[in-house]
């Protein structure tokens, strides 16, 4: 089940001593705006830019909940949930590394 943002806010304001939890909620948000800010690029790129990406990587990037972008801050969230993290290794389709490179 998904929960609002904004429940997740009202449920912590009843807690006492919650601030990690706020933190972690707001670095969901953050997340949110970024993929916000994501998608609102690619399409002004391919609007306005003509840049062209292949048609696979063009859908899972625009299509919702298929991509997201996370944003992770290691001093909120617990550090073995981190610690995978740098031992993985994401390899994305070559459209996405172009999108990638370009949005960084």
């Amino acid at each position: 089940r998904y929960i609002s943002l904004s429940t997740e806010w009202h449920a912590l304001s009843q807690l006492p001593a919650m601030t990690k939890s706020g933190l972690m909620i707001r670095d969901i948000e953050q997340t949110t705006t970024v993929m916000h800010q994501f998608r609102s690029y690619l399409v002004d790129q391919m609007d306005f830019h003509a840049l062209h990406f292949p048609q696979a990587a063009i859908e899972l990037a625009l299509t919702a909940r298929r991509l997201s972008v996370n944003v992770l801050t290691a001093n909120v969230w617990p550090s073995f949930w981190i610690r995978p993290l740098l031992y993985a290794h994401l390899t994305l389709p070559s459209g996405l590394q172009e999108i990638k490179k370009a949005f960084l």
